[in-house]
């Protein structure tokens, strides 16, 4: 058979009971075999446990090279913009795993390889939304990092727990999901939540200028955040958007673990290059002087980068292993871990007043609401359930056959 046609089977056979099964949530990424099912359900817990763990990770040090504290000599490398486009460099490394899977273990070539990940919409179709998505992370960690000049990591990750119902919110609105009284729920609850733990230090008991300028500096910490967690939201659901976009029905098991691995990797070569020009322009505006890293930092730079893309990276496979609401849904388990991390390093947690361990107890609340959704991964692609006619379908007519 070539290999045009390598998808036929999944595609005829789509209406049989067994595909049709597959539809559920926890099918182990479309298989009926126990052991497929179990190693599935041990991806899910193990990319949303390292997601978590990562995220906090990531905003520690994005905080301690800002401001100094994880820098040689003390001396911090205050450049969000730099920093970020030097750490989103690396998810090119995510070839490393998708290129031998292709070559090694399909047995394509490359180049195949990736015209079928491009699926529908094409190479340079798949490569422009990459370009979308680079830049819409750009803005968002740029504004993570602003926001962690002026809050702490606890607070930082409490705040962008409202990334949650932006998601929850955009999904039903481009994505046509359901949207129940648990969900609405669960946001309400997460919301007064993050009211307990970012208001109360905002109102100390401190007078006179000193009360307004760390009331200015928290608004800007607080406001830069907002921003990120709504970026974020997009991020979520652009992942989803791209896979309908590109394929007529999801890829399932290694290649679909592979498809999410290579989007990240496509994002981190349309960073690369095309994510420059963001430097010179904010030099240019006066936003934010461009220079390079002084040699010692180099080090404590490319660890960074190696946890950001660990974040990236367990991100992808967590949206790709349950869906962009559950994965947002899940992320308010950062705060009593971002809680603990800033106690380690800075001996003073947020909630020492007892308000901060409220908050993230209701905001943990929130996200068990926000779990008990009816068939919650139904709101991650399913494989198609109809008959689809071969002559019709898009993907075997196009042009790239040839190159396959």
């Amino acid at each position: 058979m070539s290999k045009k046609n390598d998808r036929l089977p999944m595609l005829q056979n789509s209406s049989s009971p067994d595909v049709s099964a597959s539809c559920d949530c926890g099918d182990g990424g479309g298989t009926g075999n126990p052991a497929q099912k179990v190693c599935f359900g041990a991806l899910r817990t193990l990319s949303i446990s390292a997601y978590l763990v990562s995220w906090v990770a990531n905003s520690e040090m994005l905080q301690g090279i800002s401001n100094g504290t994880l820098c040689p000599g003390g001396v911090p490398y205050d450049k969000p913009a730099a920093l970020t486009w030097m750490s989103y460099n690396f998810m090119m490394l995510s070839f490393l795993f998708v290129y031998p899977y292709a070559v090694f273990r399909r047995g394509w070539t490359f180049s195949h390889y990736m015209y079928r990940w491009a699926g529908r919409i094409g190479l340079a179709g798949a490569f422009a939304a990459c370009v979308a998505i680079s830049y819409a992370l750009l803005v968002l960690n740029v504004l993570f990092i602003v926001g962690l000049r002026h809050v702490s990591v606890a607070t930082s990750n409490a705040i962008f727990q409202l990334q949650t119902p932006f998601t929850v919110g955009l999904s039903v609105w481009l994505l046509q999901d359901g949207f129940v009284m648990s969900e609405a729920a669960g946001v309400s609850v997460s919301l007064v939540g993050v009211a307990l733990i970012v208001f109360p230090p905002l109102f100390d008991g401190n007078d006179g200028a000193d009360a307004a300028n760390d009331l200015r500096s928290a608004s800007v910490g607080v406001g830069a955040t907002l921003g990120s967690a709504a970026i974020g939201a997009v991020y979520l659901t652009s992942w989803r958007v791209l896979s309908e976009r590109k394929d007529v029905a999801p890829p399932v098991g290694a290649e679909g673990l592979a498809d999410a691995l290579t989007t990240l990797g496509v994002i981190g070569v349309a960073n690369f290059l095309l994510g420059w020009p963001m430097l010179p322009a904010m030099h240019w505006a006066g936003m934010e002087t461009f220079e390079l890293p002084p040699p010692s930092h180099w080090g404590i730079l490319i660890i960074n980068a190696l946890i950001e893309y660990a974040f990236d990276a367990t991100c992808a496979v967590a949206i790709y292993a349950t869906s962009a609401v559950v994965t947002a849904a899940t992320a308010p388990l950062t705060i009593p871990l971002a809680m603990v991390a800033d106690g380690v390093l800075y001996g003073t947690p947020i909630g020492s007043d007892g308000w901060g361990w409220v908050g993230a107890a209701a905001i943990l609340v929130g996200a068990v609401l926000l779990e008990m959704k009816p068939n919650l991964c139904s709101c991650k692609r399913k494989p198609l359930c109809r008959t689809v006619k071969i002559e019709e379908t898009p993907l075997l007519e196009s042009g790239a056959d040839e190159n396959w």
